[in-house]
Formats: C-alpha cells, structure tokens, sequence
C-alpha cells in the first residue's frame, strides 16, 4: 500500500508541476503579477468598501453583467437559480500595496468558479495585469497563496472580453 499512496502523490506532485509555471521563477508579465502574491506584504481588505476606489472602479468595469459584489458573510447567487435582489459574485480577500492589489471573489452561475484579479496602480488609477480562476477552496489570501504556491491558479493577461 505505501508504494501505491507514494505513486499516486508523486504522480499527482508531477502533474501540477507540469500544469503551471513556476511562479518564483516567473517569466511572463502574468506570472509576474501572480508571483508577487508570494511575495508582497499585502495591506489587507475584509470588506468592498475596503478596497481603493481605483481598483473597484477597474474591477466593476470589467464585470459585464451584474457589477456587484456581495461582502464576505452576504448573501449572493452561488448557482444559475438568480434572485436579482442578490449580486451573482461574493467578494473573499483582497489586498494591496502602493503599487499593486488583488481581488479574490466567487462567481456564482452554471459554473461556479472562484477568481483572482491582479491590478497595478500608477498615478491613483489602477490597470488589470492578470486575471484567473482559482481551481480549489482557498477561503482566503493565505489559502490562495499556498494554492499558488501549489500550482492550481491559472492567469491570463487581462481581456476585456472576458468573463469576470
């Protein structure tokens, strides 16, 4: 039996190496944004109204439908039953420092997803460098952060096309 539970756990190790880049040793600006996660000492921010104004503004505007974000305890529409009285996203964490914020936040829907946005702020006004979903229940930003540290948080450059 502990050779199997050894195979399966290096198996496992193998492929979420294989799915992801290393984020330490990022090399794209997406990885970037993602890596300083690791990295950063994040201020961070428990409620919307926490959040700068310049990073809520971004965010919202690349929320196409239903632009609200409920606080942690509220309630939202987690599944594709919507009570329009309810935001469809939850907000989870987020955190910042003078030069850079992130979001984390449920997406409710036919596909419930949890995701990460990455922002820069120059000048007070505050640019998406990555957004990505994260594959797990990482219930805050010390769970995101083992989660990327883990390999199951994706980041694309930002489209704002995307579903966000």
């Amino acid at each position: 039996m502990k050779p199997l539970s050894f195979s399966l756990i290096f198996i496992a190790a193998l492929g979420a190496q294989a799915s992801t880049r290393d984020c330490a040793s990022a090399s794209s600006p997406t990885e970037s944004a993602l890596s300083e996660l690791l990295r950063s000492n994040y201020r961070a921010a428990t409620t919307i109204e926490e959040i700068p104004q310049p990073i809520r503004t971004a965010l919202f505007s690349l929320i196409k439908y239903d632009a609200r974000l409920a606080n942690p305890t509220e309630r939202f529409n987690p599944t594709d039953y919507v009570d329009s009285r309810f935001p469809r996203r939850r907000f989870i964490a987020a955190g910042g420092t003078a030069s850079s914020w992130f979001v984390y936040y449920e997406h409710g829907g036919r596909a419930y997803t949890r995701r990460v946005v990455v922002f820069t702020v120059k000048a007070g006004a505050a640019e998406c460098r990555c957004a990505g979903r994260v594959d797990t229940d990482a219930r805050g930003f010390s769970d995101l952060q083992d989660e990327l540290r883990r390999g199951l948080v994706t980041c694309n450059p930002c489209d704002p096309s995307g579903h966000f």
